[in-house]
């Protein structure tokens, strides 16, 4: 149905004429309405640091809609001004569905979301025959069905990609909002380019305002600000460090982003002392050779962690990872990529874990042991905490690394 309608949609285009102007104005209403979103997070993100859209984000994607209306309306002046209607009509449509196609490349199943108003207006366009009208009923229709399927999905991405990045809304919206504007093209010619711009600029500029204005936080929509204490007793260096959305530390000391060497996440760190008596987790191991592959047996002591992980660098070639009776394959396709293996519970201390080495070459493991408490001395951190913030997704901890060679 999708190439069906490609080639009738491409035929009723080159039929009608100024098929590349049509095409241009929706591909440059994607794109600079991209532009202008980007441009204008960039510079609200360069005053307020963070996700300052989090308390209230329907501002950011209002504004990052009426950015869809400035560079739309605009185009439509000066694209659009010597195509009429009609042959705007097909070059989005078919623009809509190249779309549809690509996407489907991808995934395949959000084809769905591109047959439906296109194949509306098609039969409206062939119901012209017999009544002049259809075309511009089912173009009104199309729109509409457009909205309640589309538009919905749009809706639960807004909710998804909460964290951004949000110029992204602005290709996305233009799907939406753009085959309205082709409709009002006559009014937005008539209006001239000065008025036009002038209009939906001043619009995108208050609602970007008020984006900028509105709160970052709320008591609902809270900062993550997740608190720990890190430390490598191989390298015999200790980190305070903080996992936020970017925005900076209010706190004493000269924070920078960096990463610590259990994950790749940039956070804020800060040199911190040691912890006294803090002792990691341990393992003791057996290596069964098999051919050219081994088989390495751990036994995992926590020593008071509630979670313990294994981490393996990108060459160490590990097949599969388990326990007894319960052996998981790694995906080979993966690659560049470091293994890691987590338990987390009391059932950690004491279990026996079997990991599946494709070669004899020797494997550095990182040990990485968790605790779900803080020590005493992070008690000034957890008062510099701001009000609307709190841990998410990781709770405020205390981290050992250590390595083993097996």
């Amino acid at each position: 149905m999708l190439v069906g309608m490609l080639i009738a949609f491409a035929a009723i285009g080159w039929r009608r004429g100024r098929l590349v102007r049509g095409i241009a104005l929706a591909l440059g209403t994607m794109v600079g309405s991209a532009i202008v979103a980007w441009v204008a997070l960039a510079a609200i993100g360069a005053i307020r640091h963070g996700m300052f859209w989090r308390a209230a984000p329907a501002w950011s994607h209002l504004a990052t809609y009426a950015s869809v209306i400035l560079a739309a309306a605009t185009l439509l002046a000066t694209l659009g001004g010597k195509a009429d209607r009609t042959q705007l009509r097909a070059a989005f449509w078919l623009t809509f569905l190249l779309l549809g196609g690509a996407i489907g490349l991808a995934a395949p199943g959000g084809i769905i979301f591109f047959l439906f108003p296109p194949l509306i207006v098609l039969l409206g366009i062939i119901a012209t025959r017999w009544w002049q009208p259809a075309e511009r009923a089912a173009t009104w229709l199309a729109i509409l069905f457009l909205y309640v399927t589309w538009g919905a999905m749009l809706a639960l991405l807004e909710e998804l990609l909460n964290g951004g990045p949000m110029w992204l809304f602005g290709p996305l919206g233009a799907l939406i909002i753009l085959p309205v504007l082709i409709e009002a093209a006559p009014v937005i010619r008539s209006a001239g380019l000065r008025f036009a711009g002038a209009a939906s600029a001043i619009l995108a500029i208050i609602l970007w305002g008020a984006a900028a204005a509105a709160p970052a936080y709320s008591a609902d929509r809270q900062q993550r600000f997740v608190i720990e204490h890190a430390t490598d007793l191989d390298r015999g260096k200790s980190w305070w460090s903080v996992v936020n959305d970017g925005k900076p530390v209010l706190a004493p000391g000269q924070w920078t982003r960096g990463k610590l060497p259990h994950s790749e996440r940039p956070r804020w760190l800060l040199p911190a002392p040691a912890i006294d008596g803090l002792t990691p987790p341990t393992a003791d191991s057996t290596v069964a050779a098999n051919g050219q592959t081994r088989t390495i047996s751990l036994v995992l002591h926590a020593n008071g962690a509630d979670s313990v992980g294994l981490i393996a660098p990108k060459d160490a070639d590990i097949r599969a990872a388990g326990v007894d009776g319960s052996m998981r394959p790694f995906d080979r396709s993966a690659k560049k990529q470091k293994y890691y293996l987590t338990c987390s519970g009391r059932s950690c201390d004491g279990l026996t874990l079997q990991i599946v080495a494709g070669s004899n070459k020797p494997i550095e493991f990182m040990l990485v042991g968790a605790r779900s408490v803080l020590p005493d001395r992070a008690r000034p951190l957890l008062a510099a905490r701001p009000q609307n913030a709190r841990p998410q997704y990781l709770s405020d901890q205390t981290l050992t690394f250590s390595r083993i060679r097996l």
